[in-house]
């Protein structure tokens, strides 16, 4: 008669001794410096959380490994998800997908850019490594895209070459962020806080 009830129990304590490892198992994954907390949203707009491993962001443009709750790992592209997210600290950094609208500019016409500035003009970040002829080196490229109420402006890429032309012709309506423009002390890397003062000034 206790036989069955015995059986129940053991079947009970193995449900539980799995659960219990998996759960180790999950942790254990967070803990590694590999890995970091994030989530993925979905191409019907659902958001997936678990981990994300941890690789250059230049390699984390074309693909990414995404883990939930121990389970085996799933590589994504940008064509199979909307975009990512990673969380580090308090900060939540964001990338989406995207595609180049010409197909001889880039080596890879989808990637990942990363969301550097929000607002009703939201800037973006792409990178690629190249040789510096002049210096004679390895070197990363920076490549900015810009969206205005959701949609991609279709123009060339911001570089350190045009930048500033650039941002007369997106910005002009904003008096205090051309002063800044003009401003010779104003390189490419000081564009998301650039981008951060015209969503905040210019746009009551």
């Amino acid at each position: 008669m206790n036989s069955p009830f015995k059986f129940q129990r053991i079947l009970f304590s193995v449900f539980l001794l799995l659960l219990s490892v998996k759960q180790t198992v999950f942790c254990q994954i967070q803990k590694n410096q590999q890995y970091i907390q994030g989530g993925i949203i979905t191409l019907g707009n659902d958001t997936l959380k678990g981990v994300i491993e941890k690789k250059s962001e230049v390699d984390m443009q074309f693909r990414i490994s995404f883990t939930v709750e121990a389970e085996k790992k799933s590589i994504y592209k940008p064509r199979q998800i909307k975009g990512y997210y990673l969380i580090e600290k308090e900060d939540t950094i964001f990338f989406e997908s995207f595609e180049y609208w010409k197909s001889c500019q880039f080596i890879n016409k989808h990637f990942f850019v990363k969301k550097m500035s929000a607002g009703k003009i939201s800037l973006y970040l792409y990178k690629e490594e190249g040789f510096n002829f002049t210096a004679f080196g390895k070197t990363t490229y920076y490549y900015y895209f810009l969206k205005k109420d959701n949609n991609w402006i279709k123009s060339k890429p911001i570089t350190a070459y045009n930048f500033k032309n650039k941002l007369k012709l997106y910005l002009k309506d904003c008096d205090p962020i051309l002063l800044e423009i003009n401003n010779p002390n104003l390189f490419i890397d000081d564009l998301p806080a650039l981008f951060k003062n015209y969503n905040r000034l210019c746009l009551n």
